[in-house]
């Protein structure tokens, strides 16, 4: 039986879902200015070379930060693309109903999350398969997709796996990206548009991350 989330849920998670996937929009944005997050988030390694681009949100609620490697522009970039994002829980009465049906938010995200990457391709999107994974003392949702042509962007394609993680206090994503950079390079790493030790490293880098609560001293993720 297939689930559908409630109305509410979908619009909470809309505002952040659809600005922080590129494969959703791929149009130009001014550098948001950086600020420094509060209270529950993710700590995962951010790619060295690589630097923050982009951040929007609130210090204490939902944001979005993005990193891509130095020497590429956030508008043009090619040589990868991380997105750390947290969004508020929907009300306990929302939650009340996930419970009863027996679906967890990050299912719910991430299915609302590929039937957006599914419309923006088309037909030649190729999902990947959707999984529900207790890592430690945390429930990951991990999935993604690819879409073989995203306009003059990425005319070999996109691709991303996403991460979505459920805290005590808010609902995480970690979400890496990659963009092939010609005909050959596509074909050679069908069907997804990445090679082997590239998508291991991006798999075992969402897989190690954890969250921290803002109160403690270890929690050392800031994203600045």
């Amino acid at each position: 039986m297939t689930f559908k989330p409630p109305l509410l849920f979908i619009t909470r998670l809309a505002v952040f879902v659809a600005a922080s996937l590129s494969c959703v929009a791929a149009q130009a944005a001014p550098q948001g200015e950086s600020f420094a997050v509060t209270g529950e988030r993710v700590v995962t390694a951010i790619p060295q070379g690589w630097k923050l681009a982009w951040m929007m949100g609130t210090p204490a609620g939902g944001f979005m930060a993005e990193y891509i490697p130095a020497a590429d522009n956030i508008d043009t970039w090619h040589g990868g693309y991380l997105a750390i994002a947290r969004f508020p829980y929907p009300s306990a009465k929302v939650m009340q109903e996930f419970k009863d049906k027996k679906v967890h938010p990050a299912e719910v995200a991430q299915a609302q999350l590929q039937d957006a990457l599914r419309n923006s391709c088309g037909d030649k999107f190729e999902a990947m398969p959707r999984g529900l994974n207790q890592l430690g003392d945390l429930l990951f949702s991990v999935s993604g997709g690819y879409c073989p042509h995203m306009g003059t962007t990425a005319p070999f394609g996109e691709g991303s796996f996403v991460a979505f993680i459920e805290g005590k206090e808010f609902l995480h994503k970690v979400q890496y990206s990659w963009r092939p950079a010609s005909t050959k390079e596509q074909d050679q790493n069908k069907p997804w548009g990445i090679g082997k030790d590239k998508s291991v490293q991006y798999l075992e880098a969402m897989k190690a991350s954890t969250l921290c609560d803002g109160s403690y001293k270890a929690c050392s993720a800031n994203y600045r």
